[in-house]
Formats: C-alpha cells, structure tokens, sequence
C-alpha cells in the first residue's frame, strides 16, 4: 500500500512538474503577444513582425512541452481516483491556472489578428488611393507630353 502511495505521490510530482513548465511557456508567449499587442497599436509591424518570430520559435518548445504533458497525464489516470483530495485539488488548481492564460492568449491573439487585418485594410486603402494618384498624375504627363509635342508641331509649322 506505501508503494502505491509513493506512487502517486511521485505521479502527481511528475504531471504537476509538467504543468508548471507548461504554464511558464504559455505565459511567456502570452507576454509576447501583449508585446505584438502594443506594436500593433503603435503602427510597428516590422517589430510585430519580428515578435511573431519570436511566438514560432516558443511554440515549437510549447509543442514540445504539451507532448511531454500529454504523456505525463496519461500515466497519472490510473492513480488519479486514488490520490488524496488536497494533492488532486492542487493539481486542479495548475490545470486551471493553465486554462485561465490559454484563455487570455486566445482573446489578445483574437485582438491582435483583428488589428493586423485592420492594418491590412488601412494600407490596402493607402495602396489603392496611391495607385490613384499615380495613374492620375500619369494621365498628366501623358497629356503634358502631348501637347508638347503639339507646341513643337505648331513651332515648327509655323517657322
């Protein structure tokens, strides 16, 4: 019976271990994207650019880590019902705690993605107002040509 005991115990070191680095990882990228955030609002999108960057890098470690966490809860199913209530209580506390910074990641990603495309949308307008003027001024020395080209037909017409 101590050996079970131990066990579990052991389990539940192991997969809260695993949480906490899962949580540390998923806060770090939560703190990257409240950075992207605020590069955003700044009109910053060679440094938003480069925070991205940064998030494809942790979450190829955060993949890993979920992997990891993954296995770890999957060895501590069969001693879950057997654990003591304030060692699983503790447990459910991490897994929340992990839930509630999933939850604030989703939401400023959400923002984050909304501002970028709105940025998309500013500059797709800058873009077509520009293309505009270029054509128009186009237009202009076209015409400007022309009628060079028409005062020198006069001049020479009439020298």
């Amino acid at each position: 019976m101590e050996d079970r005991g131990s066990a579990i115990q052991e389990r539940a070191l192991a997969l809260s271990a695993r949480l906490a680095e899962s949580h540390e990882a998923y806060t770090a990228l939560l703190a990257l994207e409240r950075e992207q955030n605020r590069l955003i609002e700044d009109s910053d999108l060679d440094g938003a650019a480069a925070k991205i960057e940064e998030k494809n890098a942790l979450i190829a470690r955060i993949q890993e880590k979920d992997r990891l966490l993954h296995a770890e809860n999957e060895g501590w199913q069969p001693y879950r019902e057997e654990a003591p209530n304030p060692l699983r209580d503790r447990l459910r506390e991490q897994v929340d705690s992990l839930g509630a910074v999933m939850t604030q990641l989703l939401q400023i990603q959400s923002e984050n993605e909304e501002k970028l495309n709105a940025h998309g949308d500013v500059l797709s307008a800058k873009l077509v107002e520009l293309q505009k003027k270029k054509s128009a001024h186009k237009g202009y020395q076209q015409r400007m040509a022309g009628d060079a080209y028409q005062s020198a037909k006069f001049y020479d017409k009439n020298s």
